[in-house]
């Protein structure tokens, strides 16, 4: 892994329903691929897959390698080939067609599949099939491996004293034998039964992502003068010691091994718990589904000079494109690759529309509606601003509007719980006139989804923006300090004389961490997994984490509840039975009819008060739970009722009697 703003992918290829271009069999397919210049030309064959015979419905084994980076547009083609024979000339065979693609874009889709027609130019035939295209970030080292040790009767080795013990962990070298040290744990003084703090190291660092890669724990006794007391060590791999939970291993200290006839160990390392917990990317998030959503901001200050002669920073040709244009062109042409919807508000500042100064407008004219579809769309709209009703340039330069009002959209989006961030990218010719509230607005969105990028436009120092790209300290106003940093300034002037594309990448290499940060410190995980080495979820050999606990333990508190409910509820049951046999008990018989059917018209009452309840308190349970309910409820009606029989049948004549029985078959 190189970092968030690239990742190592795996690529691989398969088609369906190819057509048959030799009459006798099916195809003998080839799929080769290829990179492309940004003028669709070819730059490089990338490789080639196994040819696959008599098939026209290939999923190649062979994958490729590829380097992902954010901040670029990474062109690559398809060519789909027939093999009509063995050679490795590839204009000795007959293409079927082909597809093109941006890296990008498969990497921003769910599921990073992409399936497209395949093309041919030189074919009438409109059918060649289809191609898909699975991209895979390799994310096997991506993770953290959090360590709880413990030692047990260790070997004392102070003379008058006991040990200060600590851990010193190693990964094995290329080489035979070579250990290569890289995290040590605090030193405990004066116990043979020490227990260290939990810590975390990465997997990279621990093993390389190789989990039958050899580890070795040494065990060490602190001395004052530096020359520390081996106390022995052990040597395992992390599968070992995740496949079991709290595994002990024995200490060893090889001269004395060898000098001691019955030495067992200088004491054991206990490993209490160890928990393997992927580390979410930036293409976990993209691929889960988190739009990126850009937001421009145009100075129309009157410093850039009137848009009509050449000299201004505003003035355009056909020929020519400005510098506003430009940048707009060239970081929304990458930024929309992780936008679905093509939809973007762009807006202008320090420009006076109908004789009234605005820091915040939508430049296509619409306050309720200031999204337009694409980079081109943006460019139009850019333009046509300069024909809004009574458009001046003024000023003076503010950006605390503008960053307000994303902080506004970015604040929505997150009371939605939305997986969506925003990128601010604020074009600007000169020093701006609200620092301090500029940098509290940047302070109080350091805490939203949100990244701001500053571009200087023209020849000015923006001396004042170095201020507020926070790369060495977090901003802070008096106690107000930021969450963390989100504003990255970039001059223009840098790459006027570059590839323009290079301007693009060094104002996004920023983003994909500082996304990634966000997600991280809300503890928002990505919707999908796709990691194959580790789970999503930590691995943990210890005990439960916290958060299992928190889940069982609410489990068990909303079973206790429902049995409770139930138990109250039989209890009031049992009470209504008592209170009904003393009422028929003290009853004239001649009144028992009529109170037989008010108590029935009662008991249908409180049945559908408490069928309510149930059905709003236990919404939750399953239809079988219900359903056994519903036969108590009955079951415990025909108990009181041949109470009530039991106690009327000395007294009632069998032609009241079997009037009864009819109507309690009947209500039955």
């Amino acid at each position: 892994m190189f970092g968030f703003a690239q990742s190592e992918v795996l690529l691989s290829i398969r088609c369906k329903n190819l057509p048959k271009l030799d009459t006798t069999s099916d195809s003998d397919p080839l799929a080769v691929l290829f990179e492309l210049t940004r003028h669709n030309t070819i730059k490089n064959e990338v490789g080639r897959t196994e040819v696959i015979q008599n098939n026209n419905d290939p999923v190649f084994t062979k994958s490729f390698d590829l380097v992902y980076y954010f901040a670029r547009v990474q062109w690559y083609r398809v060519i789909i080939y027939e093999v009509d024979e063995e050679t490795e000339n590839l204009n000795k065979h007959q293409v079927i067609g082909s597809i093109d693609f941006k890296l990008g874009d498969l990497m921003a889709l769910e599921g990073t599949t992409l399936t497209k027609e395949i093309y041919n130019i030189n074919r009438k035939v409109t059918n060649n099939g289809t191609c898909t295209i699975v991209g895979e970030e390799k994310t096997g080292v991506n993770a953290d491996v959090k360590f709880s040790l413990r030692g047990i009767k260790l070997d004392k080795k102070d003379l008058f004293g006991l040990s200060d013990p600590y851990v010193v962990i190693s990964r094995s070298g290329i080489e035979n034998n070579s250990w290569i040290p890289f995290h040590q744990t605090e030193v405990i003084k004066r116990t043979l039964n020490p227990t260290w703090k939990e810590f975390s190291v990465t997997l990279s660092n621990l093993c390389g992502g190789d989990l039958l890669r050899q580890i070795k724990f040494t065990v060490l006794d602190w001395n004052r003068n530096g020359v520390h007391d081996l106390i022995g060590s052990c040597v395992t791999t992390l599968e070992k010691i995740t496949t079991k939970k709290k595994v002990k291993l024995d200490l060893i200290e090889d001269k004395i091994q060898k000098t001691k006839k019955k030495y067992v160990n200088s004491g054991q390392l206990e490993f209490v718990s160890v928990k393997v917990k992927k580390i979410d990317t930036f293409l976990d998030y993209v691929r889960g589904g988190t739009q990126i959503s850009l937001i421009p901001a145009v100075d129309f200050t009157g410093s850039n000079g009137d848009f009509r002669h050449p000299e201004s920073l505003h003035f355009a040709s056909e020929k020519k494109l400005n510098e506003y244009q430009i940048a707009l062109k060239c970081i929304g042409s990458i930024l929309s690759q992780y936008d679905t919807s093509g939809l973007f508000p762009i807006y202008g500042f320090g420009a006076k529309i109908n004789n009234q100064l605005s820091h915040c407008f939508p430049l296509n004219g619409n306050p309720t509606n200031p999204y337009v579809n694409g980079v081109d769309g943006m460019l139009e709209a850019y333009s046509n601003a300069f024909t809004l009703k009574d458009f001046t340039l003024w000023g003076p330069t503010r950006f605390a509007p503008i960053i307000n009002e994303t902080a506004k959209i970015a604040r929505a989006c997150e009371k939605k719980k939305l997986l969506k961030y925003f990128i601010l990218l604020i074009l600007t010719d000169g020093e701006i006139t609200d620092m301090k509230d500029t940098m509290e607005a940047i302070i109080n969105a350091s805490d939203l989804p949100i990244s701001i990028i500053i571009v200087g436009i023209g020849f000015d120092d923006f001396l004042s923006m170095q201020e507020l790209d926070a790369d060495e300290e977090l901003l802070k106003i008096g106690e107000n300090v930021a969450k963390r940093d989100i504003v990255q300034f970039v001059p223009f002037s840098d790459y006027r004389n570059k590839d323009i594309y290079e301007l693009a990448n060094a104002t996004l290499e920023e983003i994909p961490e500082q996304m990634v940060s966000y997600y991280h410190s809300k503890n928002i995980r990505p919707p999908q997994n796709r990691n194959h080495l580790i789970d999503n979820d930590s691995t943990d050999t210890g005990d439960s984490s916290d958060d299992e606990l928190a889940i069982k333990k609410k489990k068990t508190k909303k079973k206790k509840d429902e049995k409770g409910k139930g138990k109250e509820k039989s209890k009031s049951k049992k009470v209504k039975k008592k209170n009904l046999k003393k009422k028929f008990d003290n009853e004239d018989l001649e009144l028992k009819a009529k109170k037989k059917e008010k108590i029935k018209s009662e008991e249908s009452e409180e049945s559908e008060k408490s069928e309510k309840s149930e059905e709003s308190e236990e919404s939750e349970e399953s239809e079988d739970s219900e359903k056994s309910e519903d036969i108590k409820k009955k079951d415990e009606r025909k108990e009181k009722k041949k109470e009530i029989k039991f106690e009327s049948s000395g007294t009632e004549s069998s032609q009241e009697s079997s009037s009864e029985s009819s109507q309690e078959s009947s209500s039955d």
